[in-house]
This record gives structure tokens, sequence and C-alpha cells, in this order.
């Protein structure tokens, strides 16, 4: 039987939903700058079996289509010719090259290993991989006004392809070092406390080997802003202050309003970072007051006067700067009524509960009293100055306000970028160890994430820039 010219029906091959939403993604990155390093490395040496450009698409397409081993993709190839035409291999070719007799001529695996390897050494020297990345971030920025207003941080831990246990044959015999199958993981612990309805502390340890993806986001598209890959053992405090840092050249501050957390970044430092670029810090407090609670019955949080040096009162503060008022008769614990923020004075307004809700407070006359408040006024009100020193205890926003639990449920927006690298980009289960081969994953992963997003919003359909599976209309 005569060999079947693929080259005819080349268009009808590559005519599907997948491979048409393969190409407006890998359209749409610039891998200009990567493949003139790839070549400048190269210059001519090595085998020349497979185009560059090819490569890096294939590499790209990887992710995109999900496959979670070289292997495994590299098998698609073989039986895939649409998707090799879509990518720039050749059908025909260097037959030799391919151990499968009969199949296509597509890359081995170890030619997909040594050209990772190369691109490792090319981004750890030039960077052009991460470009790629930001290029994308900021071309979301210019299609989309809004994109980077409200932002968040998060970190996911990432486990390696590696048990973790000490190797006896990479003992070193000089210095007595010991070393794992995946040197550059190391163990880390993350601690969770809360509480349970019973009003119980409840502790959760988690432990694992490998790394932490700590990502900057936008909570509002759901796409990363920044990221890196760090050790398990080092503090996301850390990264996060530095992933800031980052942004300080961008437009980040330009137009970003607020920056959302969870209780592990809670500093003072990182508050006044923001604070200072006048960006809105919403970020749980830590319970670091060991003091006694005097109210175990009326209120589950200890509470401090807050005008203890200057006169016995009646209002109280928690640590987070939520204000309290008590009754100098009955004792009862009440909270007060938050007015807002004044710019200009640089304080926090508060109001007496029992005027703002009209009902009666039997010591409310002593209450006043102690408060100096001018006779014949119908409230008494309290200012309690914003200090960039001790943002932790008096901030932007108190936490028992609607506005700040509105931010703050924004966090969960972090949950669902690290929910689509697990299940889109297969950060659960892989084989890969060493920082340097999965942050070349993570790099490729997010560039295709935003790729996708970029490519949503100039077809007019901006609300399906986080659906994975299906092509868009051009």
């Amino acid at each position: 039987m005569a060999p079947i010219n693929y080259d005819l029906f080349s268009t009808d091959l590559a005519d599907n939903c997948e491979l048409r939403h393969l190409r407006q993604l890998l359209s749409q990155l610039d891998l200009s700058e990567l493949i003139h390093e790839i070549r400048l490395r190269r210059k001519g040496k090595g085998r020349q079996d497979w185009p560059i450009d090819a490569m890096l698409n294939a590499l790209f397409a990887m992710d995109v289509l999900q496959h979670r081993s070289v292997s495994g993709f590299v098998r698609e190839l073989r039986r895939n010719p649409a998707l090799m035409l879509t990518l720039g291999f050749e059908l025909r070719g260097a037959f030799h090259c391919d151990p499968t007799t009969g199949g296509y001529a597509a890359p081995s695996d170890s030619a997909f290993c040594r050209f990772c390897q190369l691109l490792i050494e090319i981004e750890s020297d030039t960077g052009a991989l991460t470009r790629v990345f930001h290029a994308q971030v900021d071309e979301l920025a210019q299609l989309l006004p809004d994109f980077g207003q409200r932002t968040g941080y998060d970190g996911k831990s990432i486990r390696s392809h590696s048990t973790g246990k000490i190797l006896p044959h990479k003992t070193d015999e000089t210095t007595g070092e010991q070393f794992t199958s995946d040197p550059d993981a190391t163990w880390g612990k993350h601690e969770q406390f809360g509480t349970d309805r019973n009003g119980k502390e409840v502790k959760r340890t988690k432990s694992w080997f490998g790394y932490t993806l700590h990502v900057h986001g936008d909570v509002r598209y759901e796409l990363p802003i920044r990221f890196r890959l760090a050790p398990a053992n080092e503090s996301e405090y850390v990264h996060c202050e530095e992933l800031i840092e980052e942004c300080e050249q961008l437009w980040f501050y330009e137009r970003c309003e607020s920056f959302v957390a969870d209780r592990g970044l809670d500093s003072n430092r990182i508050r006044k970072r923001l604070f200072d670029k006048d960006i809105l810090a919403v970020i749980d407090s830590r319970r670091m007051w060991r003091d006694k609670n005097p109210h175990p019955d009326r209120l589950k949080v200890p509470t401090r006067p807050l005008n203890a040096a200057d006169r016995l009162d009646t209002i109280l503060h928690t640590e987070d700067g939520v204000l309290y008022c008590q009754c100098p008769e009955t004792k009862e614990i009440r909270p007060m009524h938050y007015q807002g923020r004044e710019q200009q004075r640089g304080t926090l307004k508060w109001a007496c509960p029992a005027a703002v809700y009209d009902f009666t407070c039997k010591g409310r006359e002593t209450c006043y009293h102690r408060g100096q408040v001018k006779a014949g006024a119908k409230t008494r009100t309290v200012r309690v100055k914003i200090d960039p020193e001790h943002l932790r205890n008096f901030g932007q926003l108190p936490p028992n306000t609607y506005k700040w639990r509105r931010y703050y449920n924004e966090r969960s927006a972090m949950e669902r970028i690290y929910s689509r690298v697990d299940h889109a980009h297969l950060a659960h289960d892989h084989f890969l160890r060493g920082k340097a081969r999965l942050n070349l994953k993570f790099t490729i992963g997010f560039s295709v994430m935003l790729a996708r997003a970029c490519v949503a919003v100039k077809s007019g359909q901006p609300h399906r820039m986080r659906s994975w599976a299906s092509s868009l209309a051009a």
C-alpha cells in the first residue's frame, strides 16, 4: 500500500476545537526573544532534527493539553499528525530519530529533557522565559483598566516528586552532608488555628516535602500578577514583601486600591508599606495578646482601655482596633458604631451605640461625663488616630465592618487560582524534582493562563477568560 501524503490534508487535520484553541494561545505568546537566545546557545552545534520554535510550542502545548509527563506527550505526538502540524513539526523527516517503527518524526523523551535543561540554563542567565510571563501581565493591564485594583496574596504547598528520605549513597564523605533525591526541596510545616462551633480552639498541622508557591494576584479576575517558587521552610512573609517590592516599578501602585491576605501576613511592616502607597491593607490579625480576658462571659476576645493613661473611661478596644463601650451601671459591653474614616484628620470615627440605635442606657450620663462630652450633645464621638507605626492595632479599616468583610471574602479568589494550578496545570500530579524544573513548569503554566485571558478579552468574551477547555470565536 502506498504511503499517504498527510500534507494534502493538513488544513482538515488541524481544523478542530482543541487545536484551534491551542493555536490561539500560541499566537498570543511572543517567544521570539527566547528563540533568539536558544540559537545563540546552540550556534549550529548539536542535532538539528526538530525546529526550535516547534519544540518551544510543544512545551507550552504540553501544559495546555494537560499532559503530566513528557513520555505521555511524546506518545500523543506519535499518534496525532494534526497536533504535529499545529506545533510546526514535519510529518516526514528523520524516521531514524523515532524509535517507534512507522511513527511520525516526533522528538524523543531525551530530546525534550535536553531542551528543557537548555531552557533552564537560559532562564537562569537571562530570565527570558519570565519576561514572556511579564509581557502577558503588562498586556492584560492595558486591555483591562481595572486589572490590579483589587489584589491579594497567598502561598500554596507544592510537593516534590521525592519522598524526602536521606539517600546513603549521596552522602558527602568529606563534609558528612546528606542529601535527598531532591536537594533543593525542604520539609515545610503549616499550622492553622481556629475555633469550632462550640468556641473550642482547634489546631491543624500540615507537613510536606517540597516547595511553596507564592502568588500575588488580582482577586477580581483571579489571575496572577507576580509569583515565585521557594523551598517549603522559608517564610511567606519574606516572599510576600519581596513580591510587593517587585511591583513598585510597575503600574501596580498607580491603580491598586486594596491588598488582602490571611493572618500569616499580619505585620506592621507590610501594612505600613501599603499605607504609604495609599493601599487599603485588609489583613486578618493574629491573637498575640496574652492578657487574661476580663469579660469571657460577654466577649470572646480580650480588651484593653482605650484611654487608660489619661482618665478612667468606659471605652475599650481589642487587639485589631475594634471599639466597645462598657456601661458603668450594668457593666454590659456593646460595640461602638463605626462612622467611617476622616481623611483630613487621619482618624477613625466612632459613635455611642445608644444614641445611634436609640435605646436606653442606664449609664449614659456617667459615660458622657467621663468622656468630657459637652452639655447638650446628642451623642458621644470617639476618634482614634491612625498611627503608621501601630497599624496592627488601629488600622485603616476596622475588621467588624461590612466593608472589611466584603474585601476579606475576596481572598477566596486566591484559592481558586490555586485550584486551577492543581487541576488544570497538574501541580498536584507531576514527576518533577528540583526547583529549576518546577519553576519552568509554573512559568509556562501562568503564561498560558494569562494568554488565555488576553485572547478572551481581545475576542470580546471577557467572561470566558478563565475557561480552559473550549476555544474562543475569532
